[in-house]
Parts: C-alpha cells; sequence; structure tokens
C-alpha cells in the first residue's frame, strides 16, 4: 500500500487564543462567603462557547492535574499564554509579572485576597464572583487580548518589583535600627 498524509494536514481551521484557566479550590477560612462553584460554572459556561482554546492551570506543586512540579515550569507555562483567567491570587500574580493580563475573578463575597492584591499592584480588571457572568468573562478576554491591557500589565509589574524593593529597604532599615 501507498502511505498518504492523515487528512487533518488539509484542514483548514482558525488559531485560537490559547487562554490558562486558574481556579482556587473551596476554602473553609471563607465559610458561606464563598462563591467559588457559582464563578466554575460562569468560567464553563464561557468556555464553552469556543471563543478560546483553554489549559487548566494549578499553582499547587503537588498532586495537581497538569503535573507542575514547581514555580519555573508554571512561569514558564504561563508566559506563553495569551491571557488568563484566575480565581487564584497566585494565578493572577504570575500572570502578571510574565507580562500575560489576566481576568481577575473574586469568588469570596465582599472581595479577599485576589481584590487586595489586585489593588496592591494597580490591576484593575477583577470581576466580582457574586454578579460575573459569562458575557463578561467574554468582554474582558477580550479586552486582554487586543492589548489594551498590556501597559496596564507592565506597571503593575513594575509597581510590584518598585514596591518590593521599598519593604526590603524598609525592612532592613528596621532591623539595624
Amino acid at each position: 500500500g501507498t502511505l498518504n498524509p492523515d487528512l487533518v494536514f488539509a484542514a483548514k481551521l482558525p488559531t485560537l487564543p490559547l487562554v490558562g484557566i486558574a481556579q482556587v479550590h473551596t476554602q473553609k477560612m471563607y465559610g458561606d462567603r464563598q462563591r467559588h462553584q457559582r464563578v466554575e460554572a460562569v468560567i464553563n459556561e464561557y468556555l464553552s462557547r469556543g471563543e478560546v482554546a483553554s489549559i487548566i492551570l494549578d499553582t499547587l506543586h503537588y498532586e495537581n492535574p497538569v503535573k507542575i512540579t514547581n514555580a519555573v515550569q508554571y512561569e514558564n507555562l504561563v508566559s506563553r499564554l495569551d491571557a488568563v483567567i484566575s480565581t487564584r491570587l497566585h494565578g493572577m500574580v504570575f500572570a502578571l509579572k510574565r507580562g500575560v493580563p489576566v481576568v481577575a475573578i473574586d469568588a469570596i463575597a465582599g472581595g479577599a485576597k485576589v481584590t487586595a492584591q489586585a489593588k496592591a499592584v494597580g490591576w484593575p480588571l477583577v470581576l466580582n464572583g457574586d454578579t460575573v457572568d459569562a458575557d463578561q468573562i467574554s468582554a474582558s478576554v477580550k479586552q486582554c487580548l487586543n492589548g489594551s491591557m498590556n501597559d496596564t500589565v507592565a506597571r503593575a509589574d513594575s509597581y510590584a518589583r518598585e514596591r518590593l524593593q521599598q519593604v526590603k529597604t524598609e525592612f532592613l532599615g528596621a532591623l539595624k535600627g
């Protein structure tokens, strides 16, 4: 018989943006303020639209489904993404550190770590877990992908690095003083 290439090579398919999904799991400390299940359902509704290709991210270094075993692997994976949707504080900050825009969703009623960290670094794209819907996520992802957030990402990263240097200087000064 003759060997021929698979028909997949002939298919003309569009290229979709690649978006990482970093979701926090239930956290007992937040009790009935948690909206994790609701937010996960909304993210899944958005993903079912097929607007993006997605990959699951997990900041845990043990027993995670992607087999990421250290921060170097995680950061390198994130750096290749077009955007990130994150309900995790570290999902958000690793993305910003690597220059990747992020749709942060605070899954805790009234806001918690995600909202606080976004404020600390000047990241404006934080959605409320009580009210977020698939259309909001879609619009926010499009905003991340159209380049309009690139300067904001760079400013957040730069500010975070500068502020941490100030904290280090203040801490060392307090130890000496």
